[in-house]
């Protein structure tokens, strides 16, 4: 179990007597209150495979030329996939993309990529949690919502984001070549 992950679920631990807790691993929320897991919200995979295109090209880009085609062979998707994130990775200044001959490249050092840096780069919504739209003022939960879970909601946000933040591109390859 990862850093991020065992944080994760303690932060939900913390806050079980709340509506939702994530299980980071399956990428699931689960409504405690009523016992209730499932899918309940997903998010999306562009995080990870940008994480695992920017772990290859660390390790890979001083022994060979890190194209698209080598990406997805590696991660197991559509290179068009790959192009997308790239594109993504780019425009957030984490990674240059050599024209003509082709090739990926780290546009920062390995140290200054953290993984809040990736996931800001790629995910459309940054938030955990989304309210649903007009909560009933006439009901006495729907009324108070708000100011029974936001603050919780921003505590786990925050708790997500000082973890993704303290995680380096370095960290994880160094992880990463000692597992292999």
């Amino acid at each position: 179990m990862s850093i991020l992950t065992t944080q994760i679920c303690i932060i939900a631990q913390i806050f079980r007597k709340s509506i939702v807790t994530i299980d980071i691993t399956t990428k699931m929320c689960y409504n405690i209150i009523n016992g209730f897991g499932g899918d309940f919200t997903q998010f999306s995979s562009r995080f990870t495979i940008a994480t695992h295109i920017l772990l290859c090209i660390a390790m890979f880009e001083n022994e060979q030329k890190v194209t698209s085609n080598f990406l997805a062979g590696s991660i197991n998707v559509n290179p068009v996939v790959v192009r997308n994130i790239l594109g993504q990775l780019a425009q957030a200044g984490l990674v240059g993309i050599r024209s003509g001959v082709g090739g990926a490249f780290l546009a920062k050092r390995q140290g200054d990529i953290t993984l809040l840096d990736i996931f800001k780069a790629v995910e459309k919504e940054e938030s955990l949690f989304h309210f649903h739209e007009n909560p009933n003022p006439a009901c006495p939960i729907g009324r108070t919502i708000h100011s029974v879970m936001d603050s919780k909601i921003d505590a786990i946000q925050n708790a997500m984001e000082s973890e993704m933040g303290a995680i380096t591109l370095r960290q994880l390859l160094r992880e990463a070549r000692n597992s292999c």
